[in-house]
């Protein structure tokens, strides 16, 4: 479930913004949360106006396999894994990606610059809007 706005998110849960982004506990804890939710806020964003904008994620039983976001751009099914650092792997990414022939390729949505690893693209946070487009 995605609430329509970040900060009004943090306000309901009751929690001071500013002071909960500086603090390490924060981080350690619930960082990925809220990047995945302002990620999928900014896809429901930036798809088009004319259509529903539902998203989905893939996620495969008996692997522990879970991939955040599964989007269509044209005629490709594109898999998008959030990162709230630039760390992290991308197995759940690839498995999709190998069982998966729609998908020419996956999307990695971190804090890394622009980039590639073989078939999957890295995007920074800042630039998610721009996913459908590429």
């Amino acid at each position: 479930m995605l609430l329509f706005d970040t900060g009004v998110y943090l306000t309901y849960c009751g929690l001071d913004a500013a002071s909960l982004m500086a603090s390490r506990i924060f981080d350690e804890m619930n960082r990925g949360n809220i990047v995945e939710m302002e990620v999928g806020l900014e896809l429901i964003k930036s798809s088009d106006l004319h259509m529903e904008s539902d998203l989905y994620y893939w996620y495969r039983s008996g692997a522990n396999a879970k991939v955040d976001y599964v989007i269509q751009t044209g005629e490709n099914i594109l898999p998008v894994e959030v990162k709230a650092s630039g760390k992290g792997s991308m197995q759940s990414l690839r498995s999709y990606l190998s069982s998966h022939a729609l998908s020419p390729f996956g999307v990695r949505i971190s804090l890394e610059n622009y980039g590639s690893y073989e078939d999957i693209r890295v995007v920074p946070v800042y630039a998610a809007h721009k996913i459908r487009n590429s």
